[in-house]
């Protein structure tokens, strides 16, 4: 859960644009917004303390100091799709080896918050919290490290203009389709099944992307 609520807490900081000097929300801001325990957000930001990546001030609040390293600007949309295609799909084989109860329960949660999302940048939040839990699903601390940097370059403005660019309710219940294939898969205990689901996820990303 610490891993799990630490790389939320990442993902979120750079959704906002947080820069150093900038005010992390509150606590219970973000245990509500994340739906974690206030406790684990704690512990996250505890952690952060001690790195020098944030610093606390009684009666203010904490800051941002150090963000992570910035290298969405040398990452094309197209240089990270073809990454994803490459990865994604492989990971899929090792959350249907790895994955508890408790990790397909949260990816389920994520994608029916997809489903239940009321605005388009809804859709989009609750989509990258199921990639996260995704990846958070295969037990790996470094592979969670590498796609941080994918959630980096998803955020920059090219990003956000292509995404624009393909956003409609037919994209929106495709990719829902694609995730319900995924999701299956995973619960199943699928792995044939479970990569070739995400990969024809990452190629109908690519397609509405750049089509």
């Amino acid at each position: 859960m610490g891993s799990s609520t630490r790389s939320r807490i990442e993902a979120l900081l750079l959704e906002e644009g947080v820069q150093p000097g900038d005010r992390l929300p509150a606590e219970r801001s973000l245990a509500e917004r994340l739906e974690q325990s206030r406790a684990a957000v704690r512990k996250v930001l505890d952690e952060f303390e001690a790195e020098g990546r944030v610093e606390r001030h009684v009666g203010r609040g904490t800051f941002l100091i150090q963000a992570a390293s910035d290298l969405s600007a040398s990452m094309s949309p197209r240089d990270v799709m073809a990454v994803r295609r490459l990865l994604e799909p492989a990971v899929a084989r090792r959350i249907v080896a790895e994955a508890t109860p408790a990790d397909v329960a949260e990816i389920g949660r994520c994608m029916q918050r997809c489903e239940n999302a009321e605005s388009y940048r809804d859709f989009e939040y609750w989509d990258g919290a199921a990639h996260r839990a995704m990846i958070e699903a295969a037990h790996s601390p470094l592979l969670s490290r590498m796609y941080l940097l994918v959630d980096q370059a998803r955020s920059g403005s090219l990003w956000g203009e292509l995404k624009q660019r393909s956003a409609s309710p037919e994209t929106v219940e495709s990719y829902m389709e694609d995730h319900r294939s995924i999701l299956e898969a995973i619960v199943n205990r699928d792995p044939d099944r479970a990569e070739r689901a995400m990969l024809a996820h990452v190629e109908n990303v690519t397609r509405r992307l750049f089509g």
